[in-house]
């Protein structure tokens, strides 16, 4: 089994979406967090934010069997 951290940012991500912050610009990118978790036979999400799509571009991952959603707001599915 292997598990991939997709992300540690906090819930709007970094830098922050159209803040103009000297920190915020210098800030490597930091997605919003979610889990990847893959065995032989299965790809499974956990946490699905709205940069899922960037993740599992990043990560090379065309198939997923499945989503799991832990919560509901803003920052997840």
């Amino acid at each position: 089994m292997k598990v991939t951290l997709l992300g540690s940012g906090d819930a709007i991500g970094m830098p922050a979406p159209m803040w103009s912050c000297e920190y915020c610009k210098d800030s490597d990118k930091r997605r919003r967090s979610g889990l990847l978790i893959e065995t032989e036979d299965t790809t499974l999400v956990i946490d699905i934010s709205p940069d899922i799509k960037e993740k599992l571009h990043h990560e090379e991952i065309h198939d997923v069997d499945g989503f799991l959603v832990t919560h509901f707001h803003f920052d997840h599915l």
